[in-house]
């Protein structure tokens, strides 16, 4: 009974992270989800949401500074399966807030499937065709990528994570 209330109860946070996630007025997600921590029963969902601003302005005059105010949001989900993939959904009808991720299979020698890439800053016609290539041979279970994600250290428009 021990196990079945541990599933369920697993489920229930899978349930509840697929809802959407409700901010307060002003509130915006500015980082992930991002799962965490997955082993073969459990997994942690973390975001980063930014509540407010920060001014501060010299006494005397001069430029005003701004500082976002983060905090993290997190949910522990439990009694998952081992070597299943789960997908969510932390914003529902965003274009982003969606992933997945795999646990790992039960203990011992096992095949899995990576990829290594990168060079990825430019020619985003190109990147989404070998994405493309790689998902007809199904989802791997780890990638890596090697770096050069921007061509000049300052391209954080074109990542929706990122932008106003």
């Amino acid at each position: 009974m021990k196990g079945l209330k541990s599933v369920l109860l697993g489920l229930a946070g899978i349930a509840a992270l697929a809802a959407t996630v409700t901010l307060a007025a002003g509130e915006k997600i500015v980082g992930g989800p991002f799962a965490v921590g997955v082993t073969q029963k459990s997994a942690r969902m973390v975001w980063i949401v930014q509540s407010d601003e920060l001014m501060l302005r010299p006494a005397a005059g001069g430029a005003t500074l701004t500082s976002p105010s983060l905090r993290v949001e997190k949910t522990t989900l439990t009694g998952l399966q081992p070597n299943t993939r789960y997908e969510y959904d932390i914003l529902e009808g965003a274009d982003w807030g969606k992933g997945s991720f795999k646990t790992p299979p039960p203990a011992g020698p096992a095949p899995y499937r990576f990829v290594v890439y990168g060079d990825t800053r430019t020619r985003h016609d190109v990147h989404k065709k070998v994405i493309g290539e790689l998902m007809k041979h199904g989802i791997p279970d780890f990638i890596l990528h090697t770096g050069d994600l921007v061509a000049d250290g300052n391209d954080s428009a074109q990542w929706p994570i990122f932008s106003e």
